[in-house]
């Protein structure tokens, strides 16, 4: 089965509400009143490259944002945060997050800490078939016409 960013994006999403069942988890876009504490997880961007004839890659960069309560000063309580993003990351160091009926490989890294609120960046790589078809490509390559010329100088 092909895995899709949305099912990546939604295992993540899943993985932080199972260790942190009473913090909302938002998906690339904060509501308006949004709740403290809580996560916002945003799809950064993604690459897909064949690997070879019948095989594409994809690397999804996703970013964990560890929102806590808010201190008198309007910033989040840094250590709490910090903490928070440690267990994030943890969460994602053993390298294998469960999509579907697949398992597929993170890298987890440190983002930063901004006012009080860190953040953990994400990279989820895996295989898929590209659905190649050696009989579909063969009207698509061109003709090769060749001349041979004899060499005068021999």
């Amino acid at each position: 089965m092909a895995v899709t960013v949305e099912a990546v994006v939604n295992a993540v999403s899943a993985a932080l509400h199972k260790v942190f069942p009473d913090r909302p988890v938002y998906i690339n876009q904060q509501e308006q009143d949004f709740k403290r504490p809580s996560f916002f997880v945003d799809a950064v961007y993604w690459t897909r490259a064949r690997q070879n004839i019948g095989t594409d890659r994809t690397e999804l960069f996703l970013t964990v944002y560890c929102l806590e309560k808010l201190t008198v000063n309007r910033n989040g309580d840094l250590a709490l945060a910090l903490q928070t993003a440690d267990k994030v990351e943890g969460l994602f160091r053993l390298g294998a997050l469960p999509v579907g009926d697949r398992v597929l490989k993170t890298v987890a890294s440190r983002g930063g800490q901004d006012r009080g609120e860190c953040d953990v960046d994400l990279t989820v790589s895996w295989n898929d078939w590209n659905g190649y078809d050696p009989d579909a490509g063969y009207p698509l390559m061109e003709k090769l016409h060749t001349e041979v010329v004899p060499d005068e100088s021999r």
